[in-house]
């Protein structure tokens, strides 16, 4: 750790008696003070062991013989000690990769040691609230918005790149006089030169999106789950890729597109891994993709995959089997480091829906001409699917059996609809339809 690094202490919950206490003074030891507490992890409540506690001589009292730095590492129960302290004015904090990965400057504490004294100083990660008063000051604190930060990495150097900016985005319902409407909130953070990034005030009761740019580069954008949550963290990575335009042809047939291009991202980076159920049992034939760009793959037996060509960085990866419900998962797919390896368990709909019991009938395509509604109407009597007896003259002399989809006979004139009567006094009417593939314009004979 440098120099610079080691004026980062935290003492957030300090108990600190001086000689009228009773309670921190007790029989003098001509050795010196003892200073002692406990590390606590107010996030995840319970002490934090293995802080390097940290205790840093600012002015001393006659000859100094120690050392101007001491240090000493909380056990199990997050406690410590220091011995034999000489008189005078330091700076107590700890350090720890959980302290190091908040990114929040914390403050330091001054501690007077003026005789043989034991003092007790309990030091302390700050609660979701303190980290939020830290980050973004002690009006931020709400229940209704949370602070999301995290650390922004390049893919293939895992430095803090330069020039990016992170862009959060989530969609809101605002009511105006025009009535309720939906719109969507961007908001930007440039990263520090370490690569951490904070957004404070964002709303709790949605899942918003990020992602991080910097130039031509991209990440995916990746879901980042605030519901309930105070404090989030969300680490991204930076990669590279290249955009390329590809043809839908079924993007144009469905007319969603007028020449059906479409962009996706592709790279050089690469992953694979397992899709299995929440007992741990493979699925064969799950579909796995990477959103934004379009490479798939299917599971085998064993339930195994593998994507490659993909774009670097923070990506959303997709999995989907039949009987399961989907899930999105963040990765981090790095560039020249270890195979990303990403398992996916999914969740059985058994155990969200019951049984389900799907029926359906035959709609046919021509009641757009009122074929079905006047067969609901009890108008006439209809031969659908069935041999329509023969008259006078035979029906093949008028349709070829095959193509007919539909009968419509009306026996009494005034039964009939208006456009099937052609003007012919006291005579009812046989409607025919055909098929749309051999009669396009599906006009009754």
């Amino acid at each position: 750790m440098s120099p610079s690094q080691a004026i980062r202490f935290l003492v957030l919950a300090s108990s600190l008696t001086v000689a009228s206490s009773a309670a921190a003074q007790t029989a003098s030891s001509p050795m010196g003070a003892q200073i002692a507490g406990i590390v606590y992890d107010s996030l995840a409540r319970r002490p934090l062991a293995g802080a390097d506690v940290q205790l840093q001589r600012v002015r001393g009292v006659g000859t100094n013989t120690q050392p101007e730095v001491r240090t000493a590492t909380a056990d199990q129960s997050g406690a410590f000690t220091f011995e034999s302290v000489g008189e005078g004015t330091y700076v107590l904090g700890f350090f720890h990769l959980l302290v190091d990965s908040l990114g929040v400057a914390m403050p330091t504490r001054q501690i007077q040691v003026r005789d043989a004294q034991r003092l007790r100083v309990d030091l302390a990660v700050p609660s979701h609230a303190g980290l939020i008063a830290l980050a973004c000051g002690p009006s931020a604190v709400s229940d209704t918005s949370a602070l999301l930060m995290g650390f922004v990495r390049d893919a293939e150097t895992l430095m803090p790149p330069e020039h990016s900016v992170v862009v959060l985005q989530w969609d809101e319902i605002v009511l105006g006089q025009g009535g309720a409407r939906g719109e969507t909130r961007h908001i930007m953070a440039q990263p520090r030169g370490d690569g951490w990034y904070a957004f404070c005030n964002v709303p709790v009761d949605n899942v918003p999106q990020l992602r991080v740019a910097r130039g031509t580069d991209s990440s995916g954008v990746v879901s980042a789950d605030l519901v309930g949550r105070q404090v989030a963290r969300h680490d991204l990575y930076i990669g590279s890729g290249t955009r390329v335009s590809l043809i839908d042809s079924a993007a144009v047939a469905a007319g969603l597109t007028p020449d059906g291009s479409r962009s996706v991202w592709r790279g050089r980076a690469a992953v694979s891994g397992r899709i299995l159920s929440s007992d741990d049992r493979p699925l064969a034939n799950a579909r796995v993709l990477l959103e934004g760009s379009d490479a798939t793959a299917t599971t085998n037996d064993r339930g195994e995959y593998a994507l490659g060509g993909l774009p670097s960085g923070s990506q959303t990866l997709i999995a989907r089997a039949l009987g399961f419900l989907p899930e999105r998962r963040t990765v981090h797919l790095l560039t020249g480091h270890a195979p990303n390896e990403v398992v996916v368990r999914l969740t059985s709909l058994k155990h969200l829906v019951d049984t389900v019991r799907v029926t359906a009938k035959r709609v046919y395509t021509i009641d757009a001409n009122g074929f079905e509604s006047r067969r609901r109407a009890g108008q006439g009597h209809y031969v659908d699917g069935y041999l329509f007896p023969s008259g006078d003259m035979e029906i093949d002399d008028v349709v070829i059996p095959d193509d007919i989809e539909g009968i419509e006979v009306y026996t009494k004139p005034g039964l009939a609809p208006a456009q099937f009567t052609n003007n012919m006094s006291g005579c009812g009417s046989i409607v025919v339809w055909t098929r749309k593939a051999t009669r396009p314009d599906r006009k009754p004979k």
